[in-house]
């Protein structure tokens, strides 16, 4: 499991940052850790976050399927309202990612 976090932390977080020393990197996990387990929800623990999980949270049954499906819709709305030069009618998606 710590490889998968190990990952997150890379390609989510570190990456993206310009890092020239110790003390910055040190700063950039002090900012990530708490996100990573208080904000973000995880698949694997049933849309709960790790810190829910370890406290003995149950989650709703299927709550995280709607909550998938719901931030599913409300991303393609938000991508229809952006001017695409790529799609065909200038701003909404093709019918293959609805």
């Amino acid at each position: 499991m710590i490889e998968a976090f190990n990952k997150t932390v890379k390609y989510q977080w570190l990456y993206k940052k310009d890092l020239p020393n110790h003390e910055v990197l040190l700063k950039y996990l002090d900012e990530f850790i708490p996100i990573y387990n208080q904000l973000r929800p995880h698949c694997k623990l049933g849309g709960l976050t790790p810190d829910q999980a370890y406290t003995g949270v149950i989650a709703p049954k299927d709550q995280w399927k709607l909550d998938k499906y719901n931030a599913r819709v409300k991303r393609i709305l938000e991508n229809q309202q952006l001017n695409c030069p790529f799609c065909p009618n200038g701003n909404s998606l093709p019918e293959f990612f609805i």
